[in-house]
């Protein structure tokens, strides 16, 4: 009797200590989303403000040089997006536990988000942006066909203006 007590004190200490462990690890990666979170915002928040700008202007103006512009943007944006090692980061805290259920909504979006860049078989950089140059391609050809049949007022021809 006295050894199934030693035993069961035995396995009660290990079935605590691993959900100690467990409860630290998802507090390590509670503040490693975090920093994650902070970095994000800071290197590729940005791209994405620029990237949609230069969309808007593209699509409204319809001029090639707006086009090629938002086409570095992309580029650009999906490369950072791309980076191999952030990639790793975000899916050593993805797979982890994060204690805060909207950061971990957070840091799953932004999983997707990266996991799209970085793992498809045509996102190697030369593909993508030669996927990309296509599609602008055929956005531009369609809104020089747009343009013929845009709207007018009073006789002329309503433009529509940058975003602020």
């Amino acid at each position: 009797m006295p050894r199934l007590y030693a035993l069961l004190t035995k396995v009660f200490i290990m079935v605590f200590s691993a959900v100690s462990v467990a409860a630290a690890t998802a507090q390590d990666n509670t503040q490693a989303a975090r920093d994650f979170l902070r970095d994000h915002e800071q290197k590729i928040q940005p791209l994405q403000i620029e990237n949609n700008r230069a969309w808007w202007i593209a699509n409204t103006t319809g001029k090639d040089a707006d086009f090629a512009a938002k086409e570095a943007a992309e580029n650009k944006l999906n490369e950072a997006l791309a980076d191999p090692q952030q990639f790793a980061r975000l899916k050593k805290i993805h797979e982890g536990k994060i204690g805060e259920p909207v950061l971990a909504r957070v840091m799953e979006v932004l999983y997707l988000q990266y996991l799209e860049k970085s793992t498809c078989e045509l996102c190697v950089p030369k593909t993508l942006c030669a996927l990309i140059s296509g599609g602008n391609r055929l956005t531009s050809a369609h809104h020089d066909r747009a343009a013929m049949f845009r709207a007018g007022r009073l006789g002329r021809v309503v433009q529509v203006e940058e975003p602020a």
